[in-house]
């Protein structure tokens, strides 16, 4: 039996046009039957969260969080599922609407709302969605704010980052923020510093505050946090290169890592700061 064989080195031109142009076609139809098959799914699942079982109900939930923006067409039937008796069907609805994202601003309300469920990882769940949604969700703020609080140190982890992904609409935030760069938890001092920068400008006065905190984690990461932010002004590039003195190799090296980004005039001393770390035995100092 003879072989069939490819000479994959067309060289003429018309053919190798024709190769193309066959190439293209069996790849967009390959995308017109993944994209109808995806369609098909969500629509069956869509159905299942109606189901009587609790488990079908939960699953097809977290299924439909699987597809992210395509599965903007679930969004109404995962609002109502927010209000599911079962605590695992209101978590994965709002697991859902998260992954879905920027899409899903319509759920909006309906997050808030949860952010008051009895039932922690429900609040976990939502207040991530409304981070997942970003600008459009400036209503959640103020709710966002007082989950910064929540009694589960998890949910106020995931408020702090949110308010940072909503960005300066969450501006109102910057105080509350600010507090939390004091928190005995690392988690929630950390994101607090970098949903400071996701804020942008109405944050700098917090976090030039911050530099000078006396846990070095948080002027660390305060630094770090400065340098997301364009154009910065004198007084913060004054209070950074004061920072390039602090009794702590970690957050000299952070604030010379932010001069050189945002400061070229700098360079010079910033550079030495940075090529001594690089040469350090400190793992951590040299990463």
């Amino acid at each position: 039996m003879g072989l069939c064989r490819f000479n994959f080195g067309i060289r003429h031109p018309y053919l190798t046009q024709k190769f193309f142009l066959v190439c293209h076609l069996m790849f967009c139809l390959c995308l017109t039957v993944v994209a109808q098959q995806d369609e098909s799914q969500i629509k069956f699942l869509m159905g299942q969260l109606n189901d009587e079982d609790i488990a079908v109900r939960s699953k097809a939930a977290k299924k439909l969080g699987a597809f992210g923006h395509k599965a903007q067409i679930a969004i109404p039937l995962l609002i109502d599922s927010l209000n599911d008796e079962s605590r695992y069907v209101r978590r994965n609805a709002a697991f859902a609407l998260g992954r879905i994202g920027r899409d899903a601003g319509e759920s909006v309300p309906a997050l808030i709302t949860a952010l008051g469920d009895g039932d922690w990882t429900v609040r976990l769940n939502a207040t991530s969605a409304l981070g997942s949604i970003g600008g459009i969700a400036k209503a959640a703020v103020p709710f966002l704010i007082d989950a910064v609080d929540d009694v589960n140190w998890e949910v106020s982890v995931n408020a702090v980052k949110s308010l940072g992904q909503i960005g300066p609409a969450a501006s109102i935030a910057v105080p509350v923020l600010g507090r939390a760069l004091k928190s005995e938890n690392e988690m929630i001092r950390s994101n607090a510093a970098m949903a400071l920068s996701g804020i942008g400008k109405a944050a700098i006065p917090a976090l030039i505050d911050a530099l000078s905190d006396t846990n070095k984690i948080v002027r660390r990461t305060a630094a770090f946090s400065l340098s997301r932010i364009d154009k910065l002004s004198k007084e913060t590039l004054l209070a950074l290169t004061v920072t390039l003195d602090d009794n702590d190799v970690s957050v000299r090296v952070s604030a010379a890592a932010a001069l050189a980004k945002v400061d070229p005039s700098s360079r010079k001393k910033t550079m030495l700061i940075l090529t001594q770390a690089l040469n350090s035995k400190d793992e951590f100092t040299r990463g």
